[in-house]
């Protein structure tokens, strides 16, 4: 049979955290988890048998013990092919620290500021009231 070239690509992705809003439900409020693209990578490169692999087919890497999904293919100048697959490597680094704990700065000063808030909410209903109590027409109709 025959076979052709081939070069499997991932991307590897950056390990961040924020604080705020989730994207998806914008009622949840906290620290979310997200990744950044830093690069490309080769995961695998061979020979495969003839057909090439089309785009939307499911490859098995026998090395990684994984299946990928094929999301696009290039023919390359050696005669081979080139596929980009949905395989994503997550990495951490100094910056994936750093940003959960400026996310954890970020909460407790959302925290802070919700209790103030509470605060003085509860302080100018009280304040409305001892108000209401001290008007004229509400001494004289009580």
């Amino acid at each position: 049979m025959d076979s052709h070239k081939a070069v499997v690509m991932g991307a590897v992705h950056l390990k961040r955290y924020r604080f705020g809003r989730d994207y998806k439900y914008m009622f949840n409020i906290g620290i979310h988890e997200y990744s950044e693209y830093k690069e490309s990578k080769m995961v695998w490169s061979g020979e495969l048998e003839n057909p090439p692999v089309e785009e939307g087919e499911k490859l098995y890497i026998a090395d990684l013990e994984k299946t990928v999904i094929v999301k696009s293919k290039e023919k390359s100048t050696n005669g081979g092919y080139l596929y980009r697959t949905d395989l994503v490597e997550i990495i951490e680094d100094d910056d994936t620290e750093k940003s959960l704990e400026e996310a954890k700065k970020d909460q407790r000063e959302y925290i802070e500021i919700q209790n103030k808030k509470t605060k003085k909410e509860s302080r100018d209903e009280v304040t409305v009231k001892a108000d209401d109590k001290n008007k004229k027409w509400y001494q004289f109709w009580k």
